[in-house]
């Protein structure tokens, strides 16, 4: 961990059904939105801390489709995150 660092997340869309996803916070602050099924990697730097991050449809922030509760990002790392259905 570096400190003072952001840790930088990228996340893919890889759900083939043309579902946009938005990743928010529990409080509704919306951190990246709009992803499409495999649009460019986002990319978003988020200072070093633990998140609870919800993966939801675009635009509908009660459809929570996954949620990840403390993760704990640490600075200087870069963290790959894919959205996938099995």
């Amino acid at each position: 961990m570096l400190a003072g660092k952001n840790a930088d997340i990228r996340l893919l869309n890889a759900i083939p059904d043309d579902v946009a996803l938005d990743v928010i916070l529990p409080d509704g602050t919306v951190l990246i939105e709009g992803l499409k099924y495999r649009d460019e990697v986002a990319e978003l730097d988020l200072p070093a801390g633990s998140y609870d991050l919800l993966i939801t449809r675009s635009g509908e922030p009660d459809t929570i489709l996954f949620s990840l509760t403390g993760v704990n990002l640490y600075g200087g790392m870069v963290y790959y995150l894919a959205a996938i259905v099995i």
